[in-house]
Formats: C-alpha cells, sequence, structure tokens
C-alpha cells in the first residue's frame, strides 16, 4: 500500500507549491499509468515515494515505512528507474554482481533472461551503450530485482519499436498480487495494454485515480460525454486525458467523490 496524507512540497521557499494538501491511496495488484502535462510533480511524486525529496508538511507511507528515513528494510522493497540514467563505467554483468545483494529477491536467471530478450550483450561497458541499450539494460535489471514497488519514469523514452514490445511482455511477466507498479509516461499508448489504473495529475491536484473497468462505467452511464474515451470497449488514454484537462471540475466530482 502507498499512501500520501495532506502532503505539501515545494523545491524553494519562494516557489509555489507543487502538492498541496495531496492526499491518495494505490493498492498492490495493480500497474498504474500516471499521466499529466510536463511540470505537474509526476517525477516529483515519484521520488517522494522513495524517499529522495522530502514533503514540507504532511506524510506519505510506502508498505509500512516512512520513505525519507530511508531504512534499509524499506529499500529492500522499492526500485526507482528513472528518466535520466546514471553513467555506469562498467558492464551490466559486474553492476547487477554489485547491487543485486541489495535487493533479497534479485532473480539472476530472470535478469539474463531480459538482458537476451533485449539483445542487449551484457560484456560491454554500459557507459559505451546508446541510450536505448543503457536503458534496455538497467530495465532488465530493474524487472529482475522484483521489489514490492517499481516506480518507473518514463521507461520507454529512446526505445525502438521492437523494444518497447519487449517491454512490455516483460513487465506484463512480472506483474503479481504483491506489486504496485507505477509508470510514469507521455507515451501513453506504449502502457494502454499494460494499466488497469489511471492516474492524472493537474497542478496541485489529482483528477483521477480510478480503474480502467470504473472509468468505462461511469462512461457508459452517460455521465460524462463519450468524446472518443471509450471504443469498442476500451479506454483511449490520449481521448482520457483530454477529456479530463478540459473537464476538471467534472472528473474531480465523477471520479473523487
Amino acid at each position: 500500500m502507498i499512501q500520501t496524507n495532506n502532503l505539501y512540497f515545494k523545491y524553494g521557499k519562494n516557489s509555489p507549491y507543487i502538492f498541496e494538501d495531496l492526499s491518495i491511496k494505490l493498492a498492490k495488484e495493480n500497474i498504474y499509468g500516471l499521466l499529466g502535462e510536463n511540470g505537474v510533480g509526476k517525477t516529483t511524486f515519484l521520488r517522494l515515494l522513495s524517499g529522495l525529496l522530502f514533503p514540507q508538511k504532511g506524510g506519505v507511507e510506502v508498505c509500512g515505512f516512512t520513505p525519507r528515513k530511508r531504512e534499509a528494510a524499506f529499500l529492500r522493497q522499492i526500485y526507482y528507474f528513472p528518466e535520466n540514467l546514471e553513467i555506469i563505467d562498467r558492464n551490466i554483468v559486474k553492476y547487477a554482481k554489485m547491487y543485486a545483494p541489495f535487493y533479497p529477491k534479485f532473480n539472476k536467471e530472470y535478469f539474463n533472461y531480459c538482458i537476451s530478450e533485449f539483445g542487449v550483450n551484457p560484456n560491454m561497458s554500459v557507459s559505451t551503450l546508446s541510450q536505448g541499450n543503457r536503458k534496455k539494460a538497467l530495465l532488465a535489471f530493474a524487472f529482475a530485482c522484483n521489489t514490492e514497488i517499481l516506480l518507473l519514469d518514463e521507461p520507454t523514452n529512446g526505445l525502438d519499436i521492437p523494444s518497447k514490445t519487449i517491454f512490455r511482455r516483460l513487465l506484463s511477466e512480472i506483474k503479481t498480487s504483491e506489486k504496485i507498479i507505477i509508470i510514469s509516461t507521455h507515451q501513453v499508448r506504449e502502457v494502454e495494454d499494460l494499466i488497469n489504473m489511471i492516474i492524472i495529475m493537474e497542478y496541485n491536484q489529482i483528477l483521477l485515480n480510478n480503474s480502467i473497468k470504473d472509468i468505462k462505467q461511469k462512461f457508459a452511464e452517460n455521465i460524462l460525454p463519450n468524446n472518443g474515451v471509450v471504443e469498442n470497449d476500451k479506454i483511449n488514454l490520449e481521448a482520457l486525458f483530454n477529456a479530463a484537462i478540459e473537464n476538471k471540475s467534472t472528473f474531480k466530482n465523477t471520479f473523487l467523490q
């Protein structure tokens, strides 16, 4: 379980709050699609959950832990995959050997499988790989860590089309009833078939935090105009996002009451 309670966060003393009185709950056995325009705080939200940023007021709880404390037992259960990857001057096998002990459920066989599926040479230094291959190598490690919480920030940026297909397949394989996976992305079509929960963020507020099933039900009841959001019993995420931005108060009143 992930929960924020009346969370306030801003970057500077004289800056506006990115989050103001934010309360949200996220449950296990779900893959969340985290959507929002640039600058609304998607990356900030993930970093708050992972304990890399601290709220000014309010609380964050992840699996019973307070992230800002960065306790070892907490860090074993969470993996944050950032959009901007670090430059690693060693090959991915040595990298995995060095960092896998921090994750008790690390699956070496699955790591090797992912590397093979992505077609990455495990003996090349990560720093010499292209951006796409570097991302594939580190995604393989992230998947193999087998943590209860997996936070992915723009994971498909820089991947070619075949690799995006492999990414979706591998991610679907690691989904279990014990995990919460959050994918923050602008490339919504890349995750449409993966996610079963959708969060839409707007400045200082959440417009939506609901299941695909619930969203389809609301549109079926004609509570909101369809406008291409539901087509052939499938959610069009781009149309849903645009509808939420254009009808903010209606969405909040419909889905968050």
